[in-house]
């Protein structure tokens, strides 16, 4: 893992009246590379930290681990690419890929589940859809 200044937390955007769990606390999910921020590591939703496995840098529309700036955020795992995503939003946004699948983990979140481009209606009605930076 090649380590880089800067970046920032990728957090899941909470309110309380989402009632993730069945419960009224927002606990504060973020991004986070499993593995050693190599190629093919996977992304889950984990307790934000200050690991340098939550930062991330939006370079134009390529999301990439600010650790290894030459992998990118692809299909929910790291890879050597220069993929393209939109970002819809303002402080709190969605990120689709091509297809228009928004990159959640399509409940209520928990740590350690993988995080992927899924459909966005399922994403939206549990309120899963919308990110941070933080």
């Amino acid at each position: 893992m090649r380590k880089r200044l800067g970046g920032k937390r990728l957090k899941m955007y909470c309110e309380e009246r989402f009632k993730w769990q069945d419960e009224r606390v927002c606990h504060s999910y973020c991004l986070e590379v499993d593995g050693d921020v190599e190629e093919g590591d996977l992304l889950r939703i984990m307790e934000c930290s200050a690991t340098i496995k939550q930062k991330f840098k939006l370079e134009g529309h390529v999301l990439r681990p600010a650790a290894d700036r030459s992998l990118c955020v692809k299909s929910g795992k790291l890879k050597r690419c220069d993929t393209r995503l939109e970002i819809f939003g303002g402080n709190k946004f969605e990120i689709h890929n091509r297809r228009g699948d928004c990159f959640t983990q399509v409940h209520h979140p928990k740590p350690e589940e993988p995080v992927e481009f899924r459909e966005c209606r399922k994403a939206r009605n549990s309120h899963s859809n919308l990110w941070k930076f933080a």
